[in-house]
């Protein structure tokens, strides 16, 4: 008789299923909800895929769902927004000097720009 050693297997209860579609939803990272329920997190991919996989687009279709009906209400907030992303507008300004001219710079003799490297906090000029 062979003893088997390691971890023991992963079981999966409707309770869990049921936190990792909410938690999903609510865009807790994986890691975290692997540790909540009690495994890594390629034994969450595993075994919960389909909840990870639909939790997302269903909580996208509601907060989509509840954006239209507000939009619809007349909330001009929700309006733009929808109209902003879903139909192309784009808000726009233009800047014009004197009586609708061009900018006038004065004493500017050098313009730079400066990138910030995120990965390194440095800046570099362009």
């Amino acid at each position: 008789m062979s003893k088997k050693t390691g971890r023991p297997e992963f079981k999966v209860t409707s309770a869990a299923q049921k936190t990792v579609e909410a938690m999903v939803a609510y865009g807790i990272p994986e890691r975290v909800i692997a540790g909540i329920v009690g495994c890594s997190e390629p034994t969450l991919r595993k075994h919960f895929s389909a909840e990870i996989d639909q939790a997302q687009s269903r909580a996208n279709a509601k907060v989509a769902e509840t954006l239209y009906q507000q939009a619809i209400a007349g909330n001009t907030t929700a309006m733009i927004f929808w109209l902003k992303c879903r139909a192309g507008w784009r808000e726009r300004q233009e800047l014009t000097g004197a009586d609708g001219g061009p900018l006038q710079f004065e004493g500017v003799t050098r313009i730079e720009r400066v990138v910030v490297d995120g990965r390194h906090g440095k800046n570099a000029k362009h």
